[in-house]
């Protein structure tokens, strides 16, 4: 089995050469010609959500597929594994399928009737905040009992929150269509924008800075730290331009759907997504490491594994690879022009994550004046200053002295089902840089006083999180993160930062973000294809749109077949 840095070690067999092909994205193929001494209809490279997704809405259309993973589990970044102790499930990246639990995939597919369940947590709190001077806020699941609570701050603000937050459903709707679909097949966030009366504010708002936004909106510093924390979600710096209603629209999602969580854990959701497979005759196997194309006729026609076994395609190869292994397969046949834009995509460095797990007797109670509570989402937050200064700080290599806007989440709360009867896990995240000013090795030196002082942060807000309450803990720096999957690369669950240059038409590579690539064959979905990371499916159904539309088929209509 392959995991953590061995992952990095393995060298990428080259694929066979083929005639280079237009750097120009090729329309879609009149007819797609099957592949003599094929397997299976398709074959899926990686077994991560959108992958899984992909293949489902495949085998919904009537192909087979097979689905290929590397690791002994499927599921990549949104696996839950038994990471500090024996019975104690952790989620090693993913926290929350918050974008999946509400757009069209879930449905679709019908990942409820193969297993999937939702925990309903009956308590009206959906998350806690803690500013810099130790003041608690509750964020409720109801947005007009959050505005009562941030009311105490500014009543002012809480008014042009409020105006704000209900105005933002045009917005709102353009992203969903715009994310919902392949690049070229609905209007872009700006073009549905602008059809609207007041279109040019909301297109000035979204393309400046989001510290242009939140100085522009809001009076209250603590308005601002609370807007300010949202954006570290998606791991935006504040002064990077076109981030200006990035903080809006993160809050406004987890407003509406709280802190969402699979019963079981993501990897639950893998489960279903694997069980949506094979309902179509499609399979699903592990340790099954690709490190080559096979390319015949001037087309992808299956893969090499590893372990010395070719897995042929009737009619095409779908790859949730990053496109550095990809581009070391097959350089030739990619192009130049491909390669060298491929290159060129790179992670935000200066904002990974490092990550502590642990098992714990029981769940931490949270001070709220004379209350202690519980909570799956704590939140510990600096002021927008601080998040710009823990930016430079990143991007110098060093950690921020001051409040790094860590997040707790203690899932257990309502979903049980991770740990052995009446225990509890819990989980720190807080963005820090991938290489440090002594060099990335310097995280295995430093990180368990790192990890030390983050617990220090947090034990006076909480009454029990004493040395007798934790059974283990288990930490993750970027470099251990970037060593569990090979397509997080710099220690990016994402594959590469979502910047403007990295967004929309120009992921993975400009002229190529409809998840084709320069190969008849080959296709591309995963977090490095639009629209981005999260556990959301969408790159999944984006591709199998493409892949279907090149069979002459409507993904639309056989998503709505039932």
């Amino acid at each position: 089995m392959v995991d953590r840095r061995d992952f990095l070690k393995l060298g990428l067999a080259a694929a066979t050469a083929a005639p280079s092909v237009s750097e120009a994205e090729t329309p879609a193929p009149a007819t797609v010609t099957p592949n003599a001494d094929a397997d299976f209809d398709y074959v899926v490279v990686g077994g991560g959500h959108n992958a899984l997704a992909c293949a489902a809405y495949l085998g919904k259309a009537g192909y087979t597929c097979v689905v290929l993973e590397a690791k002994a589990t499927p599921g990549g970044n949104t696996s839950t594994e038994q990471l500090t102790v024996p019975g104690f499930w952790h989620e090693a990246c993913a926290n929350t399928p918050g974008g999946l639990f509400r757009n069209n995939v879930r449905k679709e597919l019908e990942l409820d009737k193969f297993g999937v369940r939702f925990a309903n947590d009956p308590a009206e709190l959906s998350s806690l905040l803690y500013f810099a001077d130790g003041t608690p806020l509750k964020v409720w699941k109801t947005f007009d009992r959050t505005i009562s609570e941030l009311s105490k701050f500014s009543a002012k603000d809480a008014a042009r929150l409020a105006v704000l937050y209900k105005g933002m459903g045009p917005f709102l709707q353009a992203v969903g269509r715009f994310n919902g679909a392949p690049i070229g097949y609905a209007p872009t966030v700006e073009d549905s924008l602008m059809k609207l009366p007041d279109g040019p504010v909301w297109v000035r708002r979204m393309h400046q800075t989001m510290a242009d936004t939140l100085m522009q909106e809001f009076e209250s510093e603590k308005f601002r730290s609370f807007l300010t924390y949202y954006s570290t979600i998606n791991r935006q710096l504040p002064y990077r331009e076109h981030t200006g209603l990035d903080s809006l629209d993160m809050y406004h999602g987890r407003q509406e759907a709280g802190w969402v969580l699979v019963i079981g854990g993501t990897g639950a959701l893998v489960a279903g997504l694997v069980r949506a497979v094979e309902a179509n005759q499609g399979k699903v196997l592990t340790n099954k490491f690709v490190t080559g194309l096979i390319l015949e006729g001037g087309k992808c026609t299956g893969v090499k594994t590893a372990g010395g076994e070719t897995f042929r395609a009737r009619y095409g190869v779908v790859s949730s690879m990053h496109t550095n292994q990809i581009i070391k397969m097959a350089p030739e046949a990619l192009g130049p022009v491909y390669v060298e834009s491929a290159k060129m995509l790179k992670p935000l460095f200066a904002e990974m994550l490092f990550c502590v797990h642990y098992a714990l007797n029981e769940a931490p109670r949270w001070k709220v004046g004379d209350e202690r509570i519980t909570c799956p989402a704590v939140q510990f937050i600096g002021t927008l200053e601080d998040r710009v200064r823990q930016g430079n700080a990143s991007l110098e290599g060093r950690l921020y002295d001051g409040p790094s806007f860590l997040q707790v989440f203690n899932p257990t709360v309502v979903d049980p089902s991770r740990a052995p009867p009446g225990k509890h896990v819990m989980k720190f995240e807080v963005l820090a840089p991938y290489a440090l000013q002594e060099g990335a090795a310097h995280w295995d030196e430093i990180k368990r006083g790192y990890a030390d002082r983050l617990m220090a942060v947090v034990r006076p807000y909480a009454d029990n999180l004493d040395d007798k309450n934790i059974i283990a803990r288990r930490i993750m720096t970027p470099l251990d993160i970037e060593g569990r999957n090979i397509n997080n690369v710099g220690g990016s669950c994402h594959g590469a930062a979502e910047n403007y240059a990295q967004s929309g038409a120009m992921r993975p590579v400009p002229g190529w973000a409809k998840h084709r690539t320069p190969i008849p064959g080959l296709y591309q979905t995963g977090a490095l294809t639009h629209p981005g990371g999260s556990v959301r499916g969408e790159p999944g159904r984006n591709a199998a749109w493409i892949v279907l539309e090149d069979q002459g088929k409507d993904i639309n209509k056989i998503a709505s077949a039932g």
